[in-house]
């Protein structure tokens, strides 16, 4: 019975971390939403791949926020007609958390709602 309560943890760990990320994205769409412009259709997603664990994109906003053992940051960078997210989550042990099922979400000024699974982009990187 107490292997039980031990994944358990775990699991809702992981989902409140989902969900952190979810809104940590969605509080940085509302701040720079106004300066954006959605295109028709989807657009290219942009890449980007740090130079050092937990490096961010130039000119980025960066909150961050600890959940029980995990650090987690997000950088966004906006750009003419996108966004780069960027999530970085840490472990106790300062080394990047991996395979985590990472997902964003924007809402832009004019309502529409952006979702997008995150890339693993390094250890405990997430865009």
């Amino acid at each position: 019975m107490s292997e039980g309560i031990a994944t358990a943890a775990p699991a809702r760990s992981r989902a409140w971390l989902v969900v952190q990320l979810l809104l940590l994205a969605a509080g940085a769409a509302v701040v720079i939403a106004l300066t954006l412009v959605s295109p028709p259709g989807k657009p290219a997603a942009p890449s980007f791949t740090p130079t050092v664990l937990g490096g961010q994109p130039p000119h980025a906003v960066v909150l961050a926020q600890e959940d029980k053992d995990l650090s987690l940051a997000l950088a966004v960078q906006p750009g003419a007609k996108h966004l780069t997210l960027v999530a970085t989550v840490l472990g106790q042990d300062g080394t990047g958390t991996t395979g985590l099922d990472v997902a964003f979400r924007t809402t832009t000024s004019d309502g529409a709602v952006h979702d997008a699974d995150g890339q693993a982009c390094g250890p405990g990187c997430y865009t």
